[in-house]
């Protein structure tokens, strides 16, 4: 340490030789000199009970942290809204590795979390529903779905193309028609002892008047005198109710033909939908969403058996290729794994690099077909705020920055507990479209923001949320004291460095040269750089300060 520049300037009075001379004297007292000791501290090489790093066990304990590491732990043991942590620090101090591995500790005493898909809602289309399911149940329901309607798709028309069912439905059809021909040879024959002939058109029953045995045209009507048309129209009059008559009863037994059709092909769906459906509902009769939406496929497939039926035009390979919606028509019975947990062995940790908004918040990707936009609840996908659903997301605040609408989504999601799936560009567009509304998904996760103190403190003074929602702070200081325990966690961290990293281990020259490096970084000797980054990647010009 240097001492403080001291001058004195003394004037000295003297005899007077003349009137006009004056002599003064000046004595100045110049700074002492420092000792090496002052301005540079050697680590001594003899502190050092080894002859090379590699006699040192790996170890990866965090180095004198402890106030970031409490404040990280009593803000991963809070598991309450709000509760979110801030971690800031210099660059190089370790906060991400010290981040992943408190999380990697967390999570392995965590239980894994459920699984999500999204499925058809059969009572408004534009909102799939999310169902929750137990870790590993989703693929298998997905699977257990893809078999259901494949069967499905074989085992209806094979049984609606039948022999049994076809002369079963002619049969009825025949003796329908049997009694419509009955009624007409009825209505017939009372129109003819009337003078009329009965015709039928397809705007309905027509009468024709008879003349000398002989039905007239409307030309010849039109010769008729007045007498003849009033009388002919007096006798049409006592024969229309009878031909109102004849048509409702006609209707009554396309009707009957209709019910019986629909009944009968009803109770051969309920039969086979029934046989292949009902063990995979009585399956999942412990989980009531999942049962409830089973319940509406069948309903829905026993309302639409006919779509399982092909007909010869679908299967002509020269027809016109049919529009998305009917090529896919069975897809609506399809499910959207949308976060899979199978093979998680305890809460999630996503350290998302590219927060970019859909990687963020998931995204409803869409097809172009026949000049227009295409979309299904299949084509929804999952971001990294559903993938860490249950656990922990760690994210750099600075990236959260660099694209618009991602901090305000973070906050409303966080704040909702609801992790929703929206097309970003619909906001922004100066027409609302029509798209998918998915069902929102409850949200139970950590949040951890990486940055440095300016941003939190920019962040705490102007925005009334971020205080609300990240209320811990980690700060990871950037200097520590310069002592003998210190000391020895460096030795630690090389060692570990040149192990992970498959470098040639450190002499106790080398060890003490990084050490005294260490200091000159802090601009302070007795303290040591928490910057590990820097130490660990220093430039080859750094490097040789070090010699």
């Amino acid at each position: 340490m240097a001492s403080k520049n001291k001058s004195k300037t003394r004037v000295v009075p003297t005899k007077k030789t003349s009137s006009s001379q004056k002599t003064t004297s000046t004595s100045s007292k110049l700074p002492h000199s420092l000792k090496v000791s002052d301005v540079y501290s050697i680590c001594e090489e003899d502190q050092f009970r080894f002859t090379s790093t590699d006699e040192i066990k790996d170890t990866h304990d965090i180095i004198s942290q402890d106030r970031a590491v409490q404040a990280i732990e009593i803000g991963l043991g809070i598991r309450k809204p709000g509760y979110n942590i801030y971690v800031s620090g210099y660059e190089g101090t370790g906060k991400t590795s010290v981040i992943r591995r408190f999380l990697e500790k967390w999570s392995a005493k965590s239980p894994a979390p459920n699984d999500y898909v999204y499925v058809y809602n059969f009572e408004a289309s534009e909102t799939p529903l999310a169902i929750e399911m137990p870790r590993g149940e989703a693929k298998k329901l997905k699977k257990r779905m893809e078999t259901l309607i494949k069967d499905l798709r074989d085992e209806i028309p094979s049984a609606l193309q039948s022999e049994d069912y076809e002369n079963r439905i002619n049969a009825y059809l025949s003796a329908a028609n049997e009694r419509k021909a009955k009624l007409f040879g009825e209505l017939e024959k009372l129109a003819k002892s009337m003078d009329f002939n009965i015709k039928s058109t397809r705007l309905g029953i027509e009468t024709i008047p008879v003349i000398d045995g002989r039905g007239i045209s409307e030309k010849e009507y039109g010769k008729l005198d007045e007498k003849q048309r009033t009388e002919i129209e007096g006798i049409r009059a006592r024969l229309e109710p009878e031909v109102l008559d004849f048509a409702r009863k006609v209707r009554n037994i396309e009707e009957e033909s209709r019910d019986y059709i629909e009944s009968t092909r009803g109770e051969l769906g309920e039969l086979i939908v029934g046989s292949l459906m009902d063990p995979v509902i009585q399956e999942y009769k412990s989980d009531e969403r999942v049962s409830t939406y089973l319940q509406a496929v069948r309903t829905h497939i026993l309302e639409n058996l006919l779509d399982f039926v092909v007909n010869e035009e679908e299967e002509d390979a020269n027809a016109p290729e049919e529009f998305p919606e009917e090529r896919d028509r069975f897809r609506k019975y399809s499910i959207n794994v949308l976060v899979d947990n199978t093979n998680a062995s305890g809460a999630p940790v996503v350290i998302e690099s590219n927060p970019t908004y859909y990687n963020l918040f998931g995204k409803i990707e869409k097809n172009v077909e026949h000049g227009m936009y295409l979309t299904d609840f299949t084509m929804i996908k999952a971001g990294a705020i559903h993938r860490a659903n249950g656990g922990y997301l760690v994210l750099n605040i600075m990236d959260i920055f660099r694209a618009p609408s991602i901090w305000d989504t973070l906050k409303r999601v966080l704040r909702n507990r609801q992790a929703f799936i929206e097309d970003m560009g619909e906001q922004y567009s100066l027409l609302p479209t029509s798209g998918l509304r998915p069902q929102p998904i409850p949200l139970d996760v950590k949040v951890i923001l990486i940055g440095n103190d300016d941003v939190y403190r920019i962040l705490y003074e102007d925005d009334e949320e971020f205080r609300k929602i990240f209320k811990v702070k980690a700060e990871f200081d950037f200097k520590m004291e310069r002592n003998k325990k210190n000391v020895s966690a460096y030795a630690s961290f090389i060692a570990t460095r040149a192990s992970v990293e498959n470098l040639l281990p450190f002499n106790r020259t080398g060890l003490a040269a990084v050490v005294e490096y260490s200091s000159r970084l802090v601009e302070d000797q007795r303290l040591l750089s928490t910057k590990f980054g820097d130490i660990k990647d220093s430039s080859p010009e750094q490097q040789g300060d070090l010699i």
